[in-house]
């Protein structure tokens, strides 16, 4: 499939992803079996807020003889609102465990794990068209970020739960490729956004000595052959044969082999 034309216009919050993150910083698979991620349900909004940068003026004479900027003194920040109460993704952000007593369950709120919540990977994104009518997808992601859940309260009014986005200044993307001058363009960055022909995903595994063929999951498969690309350990990997459904390659990665995939599908 061809490239983006990189011009588009975006509505909407479709779908937001956290990625546990191992030692590497990418994706936490625990064995071959695929790992996605987790999703959030029930997406409204995802606000970014670019803050601007420093305004210097240089003031002589009673008026600006000149005028510069310099880099921002503060960094990405956002908001992430759900319409769903979700426990699970509510654990995993807050280094907590789901409780079950009976057949009721819980989690804790303001807890002593307050400042120790961990880093996840955020994938999220919307639909676009292009110039041409054509349905793309507009989307950011940032291979460390902490959210920050603040759970609705009750009222006559529809619930709405809040999440603060913080994201970290990184060095790499989220599959662990290393940012530099000549492909990015830069070396650190807070997020990335992107734009694809189909919706996007990253699938991880964690490699063993004998496994060559890892399968996408059943019900995301890849949208088209050309739009996969495989990372081992952080590096580009071509000597793979991609189908809709898997990767295959006739040498094993290796054991513990960081196995990730960032393709698009339907």
């Amino acid at each position: 499939m061809a490239a983006t034309s990189g011009k588009q216009y975006g509505v909407g919050a479709r779908k937001a992803v956290i990625f546990a993150l191992n030692a590497s910083g990418t994706p936490a698979a625990t064995d071959t079996s695929p790992y996605t991620g987790v999703q959030m349900v029930g997406v409204k909004t995802v606000d970014i807020t670019i803050p601007d940068p420093q305004k210097k003026t240089h003031l002589g004479d009673d008026r600006a003889l000149q005028i510069d900027y310099l880099p921002a003194t503060e960094g990405i920040s956002g908001t992430l609102t759900l319409a769903q109460d979700d426990q699970v993704a509510y654990a995993l952000l807050t280094s907590t465990n789901r409780i079950t007593v009976g057949e009721s369950t819980m989690v804790g709120v303001n807890t002593s794990e307050q400042g120790n919540e961990p880093q996840v990977g955020l994938l999220t994104y919307q639909q676009s068209l292009d110039a041409n009518g054509v349905r793309n997808w507009r989307w950011f992601l940032m291979p460390k970020v902490i959210l920050y859940p603040k759970p609705s309260g009750m009222s006559e009014n529809v619930a709405v739960h809040t999440y603060t986005i913080s994201p970290a200044v990184v060095t790499a993307h989220l599959w662990g490729t290393t940012f530099n001058s000549t492909a990015e363009g830069f070396t650190e960055a807070q997020g990335l956004i992107g734009m694809s022909r189909y919706m996007p995903s990253v699938c991880a595994w964690l490699a063993t000595t004998s496994a060559t063929t890892f399968a996408f999951p059943a019900a995301v498969p890849a949208a088209a052959t050309t739009n996969i690309s495989v990372f081992v350990n952080g590096v580009a990997d071509t000597a793979w044969t991609p189908t809709t459904t898997n990767i295959t390659t006739s040498t094993a990665p290796g054991n513990n082999a960081r196995v990730v995939v960032f393709y698009e599908h339907n």
